[in-house]
């Protein structure tokens, strides 16, 4: 693999393997940098990503293809949190056409994308299977790649059922105006969105099986920079992110409840990398804190990290990445 495409790979990584616990803002971006470079073959696993912790315990494989596009994701159980999950992604014409996920304890999901003449997703379709599976945990551990998604007898099953509309959105150009999204338990759920100088400015999500209000509201800098962000019903907010920039390197954000700060998050960047987050948890009594280091090579490839609190169980853990 060339340095470049180490490199690349690395800040993928970096991101999108930071924490299992990490929120959808961080999600949503690295899916969005995954997705956007262009592919042509699904099937050519070019490279992989291996998480291993405490050099024994794999805990995570990440496939791509020739193109650099996640197409492969295997989380393995580990002694916290005795789950294991499995993510697919397939592409189209340079598209995220389908997205599947497989939850040892909660079932199986199919999302199937479907694009306008701009190449914006306008619909959302879904295959679900709810429940925990029967022997979920081996039927997981004897998938490895993408191929063994599609070809597997649970899989075909599913595609067989009728698909269901899960969403429908609309735009104006390129940038989303509404969303209207159907649940499982028969709600409606209507998103409407409002822009001031090129940014999100609010957005109102109305139930209309139940009547219920709610908005998310966006607050910027001068820079674009976003400041708060909070989500609340029209009476009472009750969730609410503050973001304070210190310098070039440092950002603060607290989650604030009821007008109480209830968690604390300070991210350390060094060259556009991110060092160091540290998380200060305010509900308890005792505040309990973590805090996870980040270490790159001279290419600027994550090769490994530590967790002094490994998803809040008090261990200690260092992560290792391994590049074929």
């Amino acid at each position: 693999m060339t340095k470049p495409a180490k490199r690349l790979l690395g800040i993928a990584a970096n991101r999108y393997s930071a924490s299992k616990n990490k929120r959808m803002r961080h999600t949503f971006i690295i899916l969005v940098l995954l997705f956007s470079i262009s592919a042509n073959s699904q099937n050519n696993i070019d490279s992989t990503i291996i998480e291993i912790g405490n050099k024994t315990d794999t805990l995570c494989i990440r496939q791509f293809d020739n193109q650099k596009k996640l197409v492969f994701e295997k989380f393995f159980p580990e002694k916290i949190v005795e789950i294991s999950q499995i993510l697919g992604y397939s592409y189209n014409d340079n598209k995220l056409e389908r997205y599947i996920w497989l939850h040892s304890n909660v079932g199986f999901l199919v999302s199937v994308y479907e694009y306008d003449s701009v190449s914006n997703v306008r619909k959302t379709y879904e295959y679900e299977s709810k429940g925990e599976f029967k022997d979920g945990l081996k039927y997981i551990f004897n998938i490895d790649n993408f191929e063994d998604i599609i070809e597997s007898p649970r899989y075909i099953e599913l595609l067989k059922q009728e698909r269901k509309l899960k969403a429908i959105t609309y735009f104006r150009d390129t940038v989303v105006i509404k969303n209207i999204r159907f649940e499982s338990n028969g709600d409606t759920i209507i998103e409407n969105y409002e822009y001031e100088n090129n940014l999100l400015k609010i957005k109102i999500e109305t139930s209309i099986s139940n009547d219920y209000n709610c908005s998310t509201f966006y607050e910027y800098d001068s820079l674009g920079r976003i400041l708060s962000w909070g989500k609340c019903k029209i009476e009472n907010p009750y969730i609410l992110f503050k973001y304070a920039y210190v310098g070039n390197n440092r950002i603060i954000i607290e989650e604030i409840e009821d007008g109480k700060v209830i968690c604390t998050e300070i991210n350390e960047y060094k060259d556009s990398l991110l060092r160091k987050e540290i998380y200060y948890n305010g509900k308890r009594t005792k505040r309990s804190s973590r805090e996870i280091i980040y270490y790159y090579d001279n290419y600027n490839l994550l090769i490994s990290k530590t967790d002094s609190n490994y998803l809040n169980s008090g261990m200690e853990l260092r992560i290792e990445y391994v590049y074929k």
